[in-house]
């Protein structure tokens, strides 16, 4: 049974390990600064989650199953909304307005 759960401990930080990855790659890739601002939630969201339970699966019942789950469960909560406190802040300052042809706005 332990072989089974370290496989889906792999299992689950590849799918983490694979999140994070298009989540960056996601950021690059758009040109609108409010548009990059949705992509870094994934890691929190998705990402995080998904390398705690790889940790859970790993290490068994005990202490640093205990620490991780709540580490998970704060960053849960806290996350998503510090996320968008970031992104609401950033939004104003990265939309300007269009330049015209003679470069002033």
């Amino acid at each position: 049974m332990a072989e089974v759960a370290q496989w889906a401990a792999v299992g689950a930080l590849g799918l983490s390990v694979a999140a994070a990855v298009a989540a960056t790659l996601a950021t690059v890739w758009m040109r609108d600064v409010p548009t990059r601002l949705h992509y870094p939630g994934i890691i929190g969201s998705v990402s995080g989650p998904l390398l705690a339970l790889a940790v859970l699966l790993d290490e068994g019942p005990g202490l640093t199953a205990l620490t991780v789950a709540a580490t998970m469960a704060l960053l849960a909560v806290t996350g998503p909304v510090l996320t968008a406190a970031i992104g609401k802040l950033n939004a104003p300052a990265a939309v300007r307005p269009a330049e015209d042809g003679r470069g002033e706005r």
